[in-house]
């Protein structure tokens, strides 16, 4: 599979979980998309626009549960949005070597600073917005072992 070559993957059960059923599909033309599922006898078509789309049926709760972390409290960015400094508030109950990270919507890390062995208690970091772009970003502090994560919004 090339790298930049659209592709649109699906899974698929009609007969429960015990059968599920995996197909992939490369570039179409617009509209239309042939899925071929490997162990059925036809195919099927899909109608996509020019982006692939995903459907998800689902009959049962599903979730992941989240674990509140034992060492690590983080509070909302203040202000926000803000357009050049905005200041984390977090608080560990131990001290804990801390770093934080701050994410692009794609996920992609686009800052990232070692603030060092941080003491138990109420600390706050000013994080200088000016390089960023506007838009909507994730900051993440990682404290020890434990992440907690928050948006964020840069006005300009």
């Amino acid at each position: 599979m090339n790298a930049f070559q659209p592709y649109l993957v699906m899974a698929g059960s009609f007969d429960g979980p015990d059968n599920i059923h995996f197909a992939t599909s490369g570039v179409s033309a617009a509209q239309v998309s042939n899925i071929h599922y490997p162990n059925l006898a036809t195919d099927f078509q899909f109608y996509i626009t020019k982006t692939p789309m995903v459907r998800l049926v689902i009959s049962e709760n599903v979730g992941i549960e989240e674990s509140v972390p034992a060492n690590l409290s983080l509070a909302s960015n203040m202000p926000n949005p803000f357009q050049n400094e905005t200041v984390i508030p977090f608080t560990l109950r131990q001290a804990a070597p801390v770093t934080l990270e701050v994410t692009d919507l794609s996920g992609r890390i686009v800052f990232s600073e070692n603030l060092g062995t941080r003491a138990a208690g109420t600390h706050r970091y000013t994080l200088n917005g000016s390089p960023f772009a506007a838009g909507s970003y994730q900051y993440t502090l990682v404290a020890g072992t434990e992440r907690l994560s928050k948006r964020m919004v840069i006005a300009r």
